[in-house]
């Protein structure tokens, strides 16, 4: 059966768990019972933050223990946090008062803040996949959600 994302096989799923499966966050040692792939670990995480499924339906739907439900996702969120500091770059130093001020000056409510997320729904034409629905948004067109971080001046930080 064909995946119903509107990638093809080897793009964002494949980068990502290549790049889990080298980090060394997901054990695959010979020893004990068959571990979960990364593939699979990945996957079982993206479900459980998605839907927020109880540990037991994840473990019967991939065939793991509960306990092992549970490890897999503190791994993959271990592993999350561990890539944080190459993605996200805070202000320091000086800096932070810098960023600080400028939202002060937007909203005086805004102290002590140094980012704010937003997100915005970014058009695009109708996708030729079976999940098109998947992309139609609440505000009557199809669209994929971009969600960032940006200082006071409005600079994105990831």
């Amino acid at each position: 059966m064909k995946p119903k994302i509107p990638f093809d096989e080897v793009t964002t799923i494949s980068l990502v768990t290549d790049r889990l499966h080298a980090s060394g966050y997901i054990p695959d040692h010979a020893f004990g019972r068959p571990k979960a792939s990364s593939e699979i670990s990945f996957l079982l995480f993206l479900k459980f933050v998605a839907n927020n499924d109880p540990h037991r339906n994840l473990s019967d739907l991939c065939d793991v223990s509960e306990s092992s439900v549970f490890r897999i996702i503190r791994r993959v969120v271990d592993w999350l946090i561990a890539l944080v500091p190459e993605h996200i770059v805070w202000p320091r130093g000086n800096n932070v008062r810098r960023v600080k001020s400028r939202f002060g000056e937007i909203r005086g409510e805004f102290r002590d803040c140094v980012g704010a997320v937003d997100g915005s729904h970014i058009r695009i034409i109708k996708p030729s996949v079976e999940n098109s629905r998947d992309f139609y948004n609440r505000k009557g067109h199809y669209s994929i959600n971009l969600t960032d971080i940006a200082d006071g001046t409005r600079k994105f930080l990831l």
